[in-house]
């Protein structure tokens, strides 16, 4: 599990937040377009989008962490703290410290995907009524140009 922890962190570290940072921030019209195309593949067999994927991914590793966490508060709370188990409460105590990071990264995951998701999908339906009303007024114009010729 610290495998897939470790890979998660570095891709919300160093992929998910510069691409929010740019959405947020340049609006990009590549990048959304691509990040819009990325979330909306579907799976060929059942129709499931790459994104519902993703987010009950994040979310149900994030309920399971939290679930370690509670239940290693439990076991930590039921130790003593003498000279037998000071190596048992410390290993404990670093998991439960490892879990409850490992929650609120897979938690901060899950609410990022979906502010990305939800400004990519508006940014993209802005852009393609805009390009929608480009292309009438461009074609507007030709009409003019061809009566007035």
């Amino acid at each position: 599990m610290s495998l897939v922890s470790h890979v998660m962190f570095g891709f919300f570290q160093y992929f998910l937040l510069p691409i929010l940072v740019f959405v947020l921030i340049g609006k990009p019209r590549f990048l959304i377009k691509l990040i819009h195309f990325i979330l909306n593949i579907k799976e060929p067999i059942k129709d499931i989008k790459v994104f519902v994927f993703i987010w009950i991914s994040c979310g149900l590793c994030a309920g399971l962490n939290l679930y370690k966490k509670f239940h290693l508060e439990k076991i930590v709370q039921s130790y003593d703290k003498n000279s037998h188990n000071v190596e048992n409460y410390d290993n404990k105590t670093r998991e439960l410290n490892l879990s409850e990071r490992n929650a609120y990264m897979y938690l901060n995951l899950f609410i990022i995907i979906i502010i990305i998701e939800r400004l990519c999908d508006s940014h993209f339906k802005s852009w393609v009524e805009e390009d929608k009303k480009a292309l009438i007024e461009k074609k507007i114009l030709e009409i003019s140009n061809k009566k007035d010729n």
